[in-house]
C-alpha cells in the first residue's frame, strides 16, 4: 500500500476502508460514522495509524435502470391486423432503401411504423403523416415510395 493510499476492500462483513494514514481522512470518516454509513471496526491505541472503518452495506440502494424519458418502453407492436404480404413488401422496400443510404433498416422506419402502414394502408401523404414514426423529414424522403408499395397489387 502506498504512503497515502486509501483502499476500499471487500471484507467478510462487507467493504471497508483501510489506509496507513487514515487519520488524514478523519473528517470524511467522521461524517460517514455520524451519518450511520460506516463504523469503526477496530481502534486500539497501538494501531491508531491502522484503524479500519467498515462501510455499512445494508444501506446501499441498488441502482435501477431508467429509460431516457423516465417511462417504460412501448409494448411490442401487434401485427395481427396487418396484411402479412404487404408487411413483407414494406420490409423489403425498407431494406433496399436502408442499404442504398448505408444505414440500418430501423433508421428508415421501425417495425411499428411498417405494421401501422400495413394495417391502416394510407392512400395519401396526409394520411401517412398520421402514422406513428412518420415525421415531415421521413415523409418527404420515403413517403412516395412507401405509398406506391401500399397501392401496388401483390405479385
Amino acid at each position: 500500500m502506498l504512503d497515502n493510499e486509501v483502499v476500499i476492500q471487500k471484507g467478510t462483513k462487507g467493504p471497508y476502508i483501510q489506509s496507513e494514514r487514515l487519520h488524514l481522512y478523519k473528517p470524511y470518516a467522521e461524517q460517514l460514522i455520524k451519518s450511520g454509513h460506516a463504523y469503526i471496526a477496530f481502534d486500539t491505541p497501538n494501531e491508531i495509524e491502522r484503524m479500519r472503518i467498515d462501510l455499512r452495506t445494508d444501506l446501499l440502494v441498488p441502482k435501477t435502470k431508467k429509460s431516457r424519458k423516465g417511462t417504460a418502453a412501448a409494448p411490442a407492436p401487434d401485427s395481427s391486423g396487418a396484411d402479412a404480404g404487404l408487411l413483407e413488401r414494406l420490409k423489403q422496400l425498407r431494406r433496399t432503401m436502408a442499404a442504398a443510404a448505408g444505414v440500418p433498416a430501423y433508421v428508415v422506419f421501425p417495425d411499428r411504423t411498417l405494421i401501422e402502414l400495413a394495417t391502416h394502408r394510407p392512400a395519401s401523404l396526409d394520411q401517412m403523416s398520421a402514422i406513428h414514426g412518420v415525421g415531415q423529414a421521413k415523409l418527404a424522403r420515403y413517403g412516395r415510395a412507401f405509398l406506391e408499395a401500399i397501392a401496388a397489387k401483390p405479385t
